[in-house]
């Protein structure tokens, strides 16, 4: 079923039903919705925050209104839960439709794809689970909310969803692997690795300097790019590896740590015919359907591998090489734009720092540009929501003594503006939240969305300052001197024109 006819199917029984206001709350997945409404003709009122529009639907409702909620998929629709359950002991009616992940994706922890069937739990008067459209028309309870959870392949590019998806026949979705298995590893294998933990990261740095393998490092792993080892580390990793026939280099994807941030990763569900040994954490590869996961014992036979050697480095190494060079020309040619302003400030970025990077563009932009080693880096990388981004950063830096910087984006920040009230609870002598303000959620336009999903404002959070005055706020166009002591709130403004033209060009390449 294709996600345009899905869409189309559940905006036509809204407009049968005659509900509404609706309410629609950024995201990607959930962007067929949006075309929809547009082709429907139906209006629709834009909320950053999916509580906030929980809550709102709730006071329509209370108007004696039919408010309809539209989410992405994730914790989008947990945050929904509060406002569920006011309506249902209110007795009002308000439908949760909310997009998702295809349902093979389930309990495999990839990237956003949380358990949405029936989270709202006794709180709705029916949840119905979709990914085909049904025979009978829906039936509504008028005095409770009802949930409408929407399984949609790809919600971007429709045409991708005829393509045949690969599932290995030789591994079984989100199987442990016997620890009596045999590792077959001999060089020509691409290494991921993300989200270690402290006494993970000596073994992977043994490993590393041993072997003449490929690695796709995340900022997350706490490695430095400029390691020094046999292994090579991409330093354009996922737009290299676009470029190339992938078949061509690597026999399988070996993945070390957290659910990685890369869209290889979820590529290899899609498209990629490539095998994956996964030693993640637990029983969540972040990957459907073709992961092996491995446990303890085998990592521990990996990792004390030897003399690997991928007898394709030179070439590998030659055009990274090459994505290098072009990529500090086009840095270099735009100075104001959100990339150069990114690759200038993690410059800054030392040994005794803690960095928290939010979801969204910050972490992508921390991969992209050079990362530098820092004493500790955190992300929300489970669910990969953009809620609570500031409360996880001062839980993160909690015990950290010397400098704590979060990098968020402006739609993250608004989000949690109440986090900033467990500040008091930091022992780092220097705090810093950076806010790399766009006006929207320009990570959508990159998507080719609907303009209705920027989220586009022109709000700046310059008045922080007057409800938190421990902290002192700066607006910047320009990387400065990040401060070394004190409370600071640091909103950048990158160039909307020269990020667009970045980005144009990058791609390009």
């Amino acid at each position: 079923m294709s996600s345009k006819d899905l869409a189309r199917w559940a905006i036509s029984e809204i407009k049968r039903l005659q509900l509404g206001p609706i309410l629609v709350c950024s995201g990607a997945r959930n962007s067929p919705l949006v075309i929809a409404l547009e082709e429907f003709g139906l209006s629709s009122i834009s909320f950053v925050s999916e509580e906030s529009a929980g809550f709102y639907a709730v006071g329509l409702a209370q108007n004696d209104f039919k408010p309809v909620v539209i989410t992405s998929s994730g914790t989008a629709v947990a945050q929904l839960l509060a406002p569920a359950i006011e309506a249902f002991y209110d007795n009002r009616f308000i439908l949760f439709l909310t997009a998702d992940r295809p349902k093979s994706y389930r309990s495999s922890g990839a990237p956003q794809s949380i358990e949405q069937n029936g989270i709202f739990g006794s709180y709705c008067s029916n949840c119905l689970d979709i990914d085909e459209i049904p025979n009978n028309e829906i039936y509504m309870d008028d005095s409770k909310p009802m949930h409408i959870n929407l399984c949609f392949e790809n919600p971007l590019n429709w045409q991708a969803e005829e393509q045949t998806k690969y599932l290995s026949e030789k591994l079984i979705f989100n199987k442990l692997a016997s620890e009596s298995s045999e590792l077959d590893l001999v060089g020509d294998e691409l290494y991921v690795i993300s989200r270690l933990t402290e006494n993970e990261v000596p073994a992977v740095e043994k490993f590393l300097k041993n072997n003449s393998v490929c690695v796709l490092l995340e900022a997350s792993s706490q490695i430095d790019k400029d390691f020094s080892g046999k292994a090579m580390i991409l330093k354009h990793g996922e737009k290299l590896l676009k470029s190339i026939n992938i078949n061509d280099y690597f026999s399988k994807v070996v993945h070390f740590g957290g659910v990685p941030t890369t869209r290889l990763w979820r590529d290899l569900a899609e498209t990629l015919k490539l095998e994956v040994e996964s030693f993640g954490r637990g029983e969540f590869s972040g990957i459907p359907g073709v992961a092996r996961v491995c446990g303890k014992n085998l990592l521990r036979q990996c990792l004390n591998i030897e003399a690997l050697e991928n007898k394709k480095l030179h070439s590998l190494k030659k055009m990274d090489d090459e994505l290098q060079d072009n990529f500090l020309k086009i840095l270099k040619d735009k100075p104001s734009s959100e990339a150069s302003l990114y690759s200038a400030l993690v410059e800054q970025i030392n040994s005794d720092d803690s960095v928290y990077l939010g979801n969204s563009m910050p972490i992508r932009m921390y991969d992209l540009c050079r990362f530098p080693k820092a004493k500790a880096v955190y992300a929300n990388r489970g669910a990969n929501g953009i809620d609570g981004q500031i409360n996880s950063f001062l839980g993160s830096s909690f015990l950290h003594k010397e400098r704590s910087i979060a990098i968020l984006g402006d739609l993250t920040s608004f989000y949690d503006l109440g986090g900033l009230w467990a500040h008091n609870y930091a022992t780092a002598k220097c705090l810093i939240l950076l806010i790399m303000n766009n006006s929207g959620g320009m990570i959508f336009k990159r998507t080719k969305s609907p303009e209705k999903m920027l989220s586009r404002h022109q709000i700046n959070f310059s008045g922080l300052e007057k409800f938190y005055p421990e902290f002192k706020y700066q607006a910047w166009t320009e990387i400065k001197t990040l401060p070394v002591e004190g409370k600071h709130i640091i909103e950048i403004f990158p160039d909307e024109m020269q990020s667009d033209k970045f980005w144009q060009d990058w791609e390009d390449v």
